[in-house]
């Protein structure tokens, strides 16, 4: 007994010099260390810009005499219903010649989410540039098939503001909070740099109604015209940004075999029953075949881009004038006869609000 009760009687002593707070500050310091550990050095990307010579491509013939005739207007097809959404992003890559740009905050691996990877990887094959930007708040949960599409020579894969691989994303959250919640909330898909796809829908089943369980009623506008190299220049602009890290600077490279893997996958998949309707649609829809031959109906009208910068994060002296907010309220309360608000994330504060109201009665709407 006394071999025994002799060590703990010298243990006991060893930790009685150390208060119940000094422990405890010293396990929070751990905690906190733990979740400093910095991202890999992200100097080594290559800086690239749109291919601006797409007015020679299909996509360009198709609209060059529709813009030529409206001078400084857009061409806007709202895409109201979720399966037009989806065809319009697949027939558009299926008719790429040059580029497809696409820039998401979430891109699930579910049924839309791969039939639209297979689609990439299908135009990538044919020569087509395929940039594909994606905010790491759910990029991990599809980082394998980020790496493997990555082996492609004609695609790349950046995750935007990318959390460390090194330690639990709870952890981050809790000791670098700030740094972590600065998101990329933008939703673009342009190919060929002649049309551009823009709005509320993420890539995923319940955004597309291809969800049994859960749908987002949304909205996308597909554009032709000026507009289109104003969404090219925002996504080179996040694409080229300090805070896109491609996918191998931060994981291991994937292999030839994986991208192989990848493709092999799509079989099964797409005999499945989940993709039939979406497939179908490809092939009948009314939409599908306007895309093809050229002939989609465009409401004409001026417009511009509105959006975040990519450096938000990093505020000058007149950092609540370039919120997306300020940017429209000009345009807002400069109304005569309609406002049209689609929006998840509208929470206007009491003066917004004031303000919106004020405008219904000076337009007669209220």
């Amino acid at each position: 007994m006394d071999k025994i009760g002799i060590p703990q009687v010298e243990t006991t002593k060893r930790f009685s010099t150390r208060s119940p707070k000094t422990l405890l500050c010293g396990l929070f310091l751990a905690f906190f260390l733990s979740g400093c550990a910095g991202l890999p050095e992200n100097s080594g990307r290559e800086r690239s810009r749109v291919i601006d010579d797409g007015v020679d491509t299909r996509l360009g013939g198709h609209f060059k005499d529709p813009i030529a005739a409206n001078p400084g207007k857009n061409g806007v097809r709202i895409l109201r219903y979720g399966p037009d959404a989806f065809v319009a992003r697949a027939v558009l890559a299926r008719l790429a010649e040059r580029s497809i740009d696409a820039q998401y905050y979430l891109w699930q691996q579910d049924t839309v989410g791969r039939l639209l990877i297979r689609e990439m990887i299908d135009a990538a094959d044919r020569g087509v540039r395929v940039r594909l930007l994606i905010d790491d708040m759910y990029g991990d949960g599809g980082q394998d098939t980020w790496l493997a599409m990555d082996v492609h020579p004609q695609i790349e894969v950046r995750l935007f503001n990318p959390f460390s691989r090194g330690q639990p994303r709870a952890t981050q959250f809790l000791t670098n909070l700030e740094d972590v919640n600065y998101r990329m909330h933008s939703k673009s898909y342009n190919v060929d740099n002649q049309v551009a796809i823009v709005g509320g829908r993420n890539i995923g089943d319940e955004y597309f109604d291809a969800s049994t369980d859960l749908v987002f009623v949304d909205r996308d506008a597909l554009v032709v015209g000026p507009a289109v190299p104003q969404v090219s220049g925002e996504f080179d602009e996040y694409w080229n940004s300090e805070h896109a890290y491609p996918v191998t600077t931060l994981l291991p490279a994937a292999s030839d075999a994986e991208l192989q893997a990848l493709r092999d996958q799509f079989g099964a998949f797409l005999d499945g029953s989940s993709t039939a309707s979406y497939l179908q649609a490809l092939d009948e829809s009314g939409l599908a075949g306007e895309l093809r031959a050229g002939t989609v109906e465009l409401l004409w009208g001026p417009g511009k881009i509105i959006r975040d910068s990519s450096e938000k994060k990093e505020h000058d002296e007149d950092w609540r004038q370039e919120l997306v907010i300020s940017q429209l309220a000009p345009y807002i309360t400069g109304s005569t006869e309609e406002v049209i608000i689609v929006s998840p994330y509208f929470v206007p504060g009491k003066k917004a609000t004031q303000a919106l109201c004020e405008l219904a009665r000076n337009t007669g709407c209220a």
